[in-house]
This record gives structure tokens, sequence and C-alpha cells, in this order.
């Protein structure tokens, strides 16, 4: 829901230690409102740690609503994390 708890989440939980060979990447897309809004927001922890609850069975329509491209807004790499060939042109 916010670029602040997605961070915390990419560095802390999916990247880890900072000499691991883990990344996190935080994301953004766009949902439509009126789709989007059917779901609850769930405050998890701080004021910022904000989630939207999406049903498992709901996942595979939710993300047949993105709308345009998702996008990388942060990447944290730990110092072992060697990048595939494959995504190099995307994180440079």
């Amino acid at each position: 829901m916010n670029v602040e708890y997605a961070s915390e989440i990419a560095e802390r939980w999916n990247r880890g230690d900072e000499d691991s060979d883990d990344a996190g990447f935080v994301t953004a897309f766009e949902i439509p409102e009126e789709y989007f809004q059917q779901f609850q927001v769930q405050t998890v922890g701080l004021d910022h740690h904000q989630e939207l609850w999406v049903p498992d069975h709901q996942l595979s329509e939710f993300n047949d609503r993105i709308a345009n491209e998702i996008r990388i807004e942060k990447i944290f790499l730990g110092r072992n994390f060697i990048v595939p060939d494959k995504i190099k042109g995307i994180l440079s």
C-alpha cells in the first residue's frame, strides 16, 4: 500500500542480511479503483504497515486487473547476490 512499508519488507525480510545472496524488490502498479475498493485495507503494526487483503482464490483475477505495467521502485541486493543475465537490463 505504500513504499515505506514495502521497503521495510523488501530490505529486512526478503533481502535479509546485507552479506546474503538474497534480493528484495519494491514494485508498484495500478488497479482500477472500483475493483480495488472491494478489498479490505488492514493495518498490521505501525500506522504505515498497511496491506490490501486479497483472498487467495481471487489472486488470478486481481493480477488480471493490473493496469499498464508493474514498475520496480526500489531494489535491495545482498552483497553476494548474482544478477541473472536475463534481468541485468531491467536492473540497470
